[in-house]
């Protein structure tokens, strides 16, 4: 049974919905109908169906479902900007913990990019500060998913990428 609004249509062997509902009734839906074979019904279009969860986990990332780029101090392991890491931390935090309440997967890659010519001491140092700046916000969050370093000659500093996958258990 849908919740107040969301409809449903019947037609040619389509099973439609449209309107507005929590993530967990989306989720429950689709493996509802997935494990029982109702008669008649060909196709399940859940695709009109905005989750609410997961617009607001859009919302808590800000920027962040885009990709942000994170710049890095010369010579340091830390953000050039404090107020970059409070923010990072702050999204980060409030996200995490909405996507937890509300069952969404949620999973963070980190890139980095250095100079071929960097040290690579200086690259563990960078990554162990992000994993733990990220850990520390949001101790029951997943863990980030380093995927490596790009090994460039980048003028004007060394960065990271940090990417949210939302609403998707892996990358």
């Amino acid at each position: 049974e849908p919740p107040a609004g969301v409809t449903m249509d019947f037609a040619g062997g389509r099973l439609s919905f449209t309107g507005e509902a929590s993530h967990a009734w989306l989720t429950g839906a689709r493996e509802a109908l997935a494990a029982e074979r109702l008669p008649g019904v060909l196709y399940l279009d859940l695709d009109a169906v905005t989750d609410l969860d997961l617009d607001r986990a859009v919302d808590l990332a800000g920027g962040l479902s885009e990709g942000l780029e994170l710049d890095f101090a010369l010579g340091d392991a830390r953000l050039s900007s404090v107020a970059t890491e409070e923010l990072l931390t702050e999204r980060w935090s409030a996200l995490a913990a909405h996507c937890d309440s509300k069952g969404i997967p949620l999973a963070v890659e980190l890139t980095f990019e250095e100079s071929a010519t960097g040290d690579p001491l200086l690259t563990w140092q960078r990554r162990d500060h992000l994993v733990r700046l990220l850990s520390d916000a949001a101790p029951g969050a997943p863990a980030p998913d380093v995927l490596g370093e790009l090994l460039l000659d980048r003028p004007g500093g060394d960065r990271a990428l940090l990417t949210l996958h939302l609403g998707s258990p892996t990358p």
